[in-house]
């Protein structure tokens, strides 16, 4: 009898092993870097909302519409929306009012330390120095509205 070809048109079990193999060590750094921006993309996004509420607290204490007596409870205000740290430094220096805005991008973190930095010279608004991460509102402020 006549030898009979055999003709095959598949993939061995080995062959499918091997390629999963080498798809799985392919993909193993593509789910890390996609992992990695995703983290980056959420800090830089704190950051920039970070900045945007130093700003905004500096823009409304210049303006006015932020003062002494009602500091605690904006900042707070902010804090409790934004998910933020925030510290405000008023002092002076040389004859002007020199007052400094941080802000840490999430919540137990030192805004000095950890937090962007917005700072102003020569203001006409004078308001207390505090801090969120370690210094309670005065006794009823936190209350008023």
């Amino acid at each position: 009898m006549g030898k009979i070809k055999r003709t095959c048109g598949g993939f061995t079990l080995v062959e499918i092993l091997v390629a999963l193999a080498i798809l799985g060590m392919a993909i193993t750094p593509v789910v890390g870097m996609f992992t990695f921006s995703s983290q980056r993309n959420l800090a830089s996004r704190r950051n920039t909302m970070a900045v945007m509420v130093a700003e905004d607290i500096m823009d409304r204490i210049k303006a006015g519409d932020i003062d002494s007596s009602n500091i605690w409870l904006e900042v707070a205000n902010y804090k409790t929306v934004y998910g933020v740290e925030i510290k405000v430094a008023a002092s002076e220096c040389g004859g002007l009012n020199k007052l400094k805005v941080f802000v840490a991008p999430f919540e137990g973190m030192d805004p000095e330390t950890q937090g962007i930095l917005v700072a102003s010279y020569a203001i006409k608004v004078v308001v207390p120095s505090i801090d969120t991460c370690t210094s309670p509102p005065p006794s009823g402020e936190e209350n008023d509205r």
